[in-house]
């Protein structure tokens, strides 16, 4: 089976202490040794609403920096933080001017980069959940439908009572539709394979429903009380830092109400809520920025555009947590075959084609 544990097991690896002011922490006596190599470089992050440390988002790019940095202390890293909208473009120039490598971190710097990069054509930019969009610019999409499928699959598998959610932050576009869309298609093809009258909430294939931001957990609560409330008790928040709200409501309903995580293996950074989850839907971000800023420091530097999928291990789901004994053999050799079908080509899975709002 392809579902990645190889990502669970990185994240796991990774440090969740963040240094402060995004500056890369000098490594203590008792680490991995690493050797200096390729050029010194220093790569900057300009990051979007939800801090660094959103657990979520924002904190795996951050990882993939880190993890570069560890690996070669030639690459320095750092980031600023976006309080909204209007800081993207002075951010990203700002960054520009100072430094070799500059990541925007998410779908709504894409425009704004787009813009500052042919004014800095000695600079390697990369987007993150978006296309490249100039000649030295790196574009990291996934293919979370495909993903998202999977668990989709695994929610309709579970819920008792026939009824699933999702909510989406705000509507980027496919970096967070896509997740939606592959969620409901992994529903209805449970249902239609099983016989079974399983319902998908919050995203009907062109709209649903958004709490409205990507850094305030009580929006995601009152996201998860509106699906819960239409009987929905495993609900998938594609929300960063708000669908932390969904574990607050999964927390006091007992376990009555259980979270797909999203974009990073939820155990790993809400181990507290770890058995709310039974699995997550993830990207590998962390990596993709990691061997972007490798390329930078060897002076071949990547440009064009990446896509993960589930073959190439870009995108997947992390295993069953403390689910594992829930979650039957059957579904699990299911999950499995959905799986190589999706990669084979056997069931289609399309990527949304939807617009941003």
């Amino acid at each position: 089976m392809r579902i990645s544990y190889r990502m669970a097991a990185c994240a796991a690896a990774v440090a969740v202490t963040l240094a402060a002011c995004g500056e890369a922490p000098e490594e203590e006596g008792g680490g991995t040794e690493t050797e200096a190599s390729g050029e010194q470089i220093r790569a900057c992050a300009v990051l979007d609403v939800g801090g660094v440390d959103d657990r979520s988002f924002n904190q795996s790019a951050w990882s993939g920096m880190e993890q570069a940095n560890e690996a070669n202390p030639n690459i320095e890293v750092s980031y600023v933080q976006s309080q909204g909208d209007a800081d993207y473009l002075p951010n990203l120039r700002a960054q520009a001017e100072s430094c070799d490598a500059v990541i925007g971190v998410g779908a709504l710097l894409a425009a704004p980069l787009s813009e500052v990069a042919p004014e800095f054509p000695d600079v390697s930019f990369m987007i993150i959940d978006a296309p490249s969009s100039g000649e030295n610019v790196y574009g990291a999409t996934f293919f979370t439908e495909q993903s998202g499928f999977l668990g989709g699959y695994l929610a309709a598998s579970l819920t008792e009572t026939g009824t699933v959610g999702t909510y989406g932050g705000i509507n980027v576009g496919r970096g967070v539709t896509g997740y939606m869309e592959g969620f409901r298609l992994g529903v209805e093809y449970y249902a239609e394979q099983k016989g079974e009258d399983v319902t998908a909430l919050g995203w009907d294939g062109s709209d649903g429903l958004f709490a409205g931001s990507f850094d305030n957990p009580p929006d995601g609560r009152a996201a998860t009380d509106a699906l819960t409330q239409q009987g929905a008790d495993i609900v998938f928040p594609v929300a960063g830092g708000t669908g932390t709200g969904s574990f607050t409501a999964a927390e006091e309903s007992g376990g009555d109400v259980n979270v797909i995580w999203v974009d990073f293996p939820g155990c790993e950074f809400y181990p507290e809520y770890c058995q709310y989850i039974p699995t997550s839907v993830t990207k590998a971000i962390p990596e993709q920025v990691q061997q972007f800023l490798t390329s930078v420091s060897e002076g071949e530097p990547m440009t064009g555009d990446y896509e993960g999928t589930l073959e190439n291990e870009g995108t997947g789901i992390t295993g069953f947590n403390e689910f594992e004994d829930q979650v039957s053999d059957e579904t699990k050799a299911e999950l499995e075959e959905v799986e190589q079908q999706i990669i084979d080509g056997t069931i289609d899975v399309q990527p949304v084609r939807d617009e941003p709002e």
